[in-house]
């Protein structure tokens, strides 16, 4: 039973890996085959709505990015050229394959105070980026690992 389930998962794990490389691994020309604008609207609109972006899918963003030498020999990089006037190189490039891979994130806003008088309605979940929502991350993984350990103990011993 168990090498079934893993042969499952690596047919999954080479199809999905097999997706992505139609996406990021560059022909001849140096492009990759797939863009995200080759997808069918169909599908984007299945997509969370942080990685759609306004009306579908988003056009890619062109940046220029400047690389120089300090004196004592180290690179630097940075959206405008040196200051001091370095010989600098640019290169302009596409956001596309970042936007991709990684979603823009929103900070988490203040909630306002609650006062005394006013009940509140159910206690929210801590913030992935607070301490409280840490902690709460590593204990979830932690309960699952021990959930997964205690079947496949049970699996065993059958």
């Amino acid at each position: 039973m168990r090498s079934h389930i893993r042969t499952l998962f690596a047919i999954m794990l080479l199809l999905a890996a097999t997706v992505a490389s139609l996406f990021f691994l560059p022909l001849h020309n140096g492009k990759p085959l797939l863009t995200r604008h080759d997808i069918p609207p169909a599908i984007i609109a299945l997509l969370p709505e942080q990685w759609r972006g306004p009306n579908g899918a988003t056009a890619p963003e062109m940046v220029t990015v400047y690389r120089w030498r300090d004196r004592e020999g180290g690179w630097h990089y940075g959206s405008a050229p040196p200051a001091d006037g370095s010989a600098y190189e640019s290169r302009t490039v596409s956001t596309e394959a970042n936007a991709a891979l990684f979603p823009p994130l929103t900070p988490p806003t203040e909630q306002p105070k609650a006062s005394a008088a006013a009940p509140t309605a159910q206690p929210t979940a801590p913030s992935p980026y607070s301490a409280e929502g840490l902690r709460k991350l590593f204990d979830d993984a932690h309960n699952i690992r021990d959930r997964h350990q205690q079947r496949r103990d049970a699996q065993d011993g059958q």
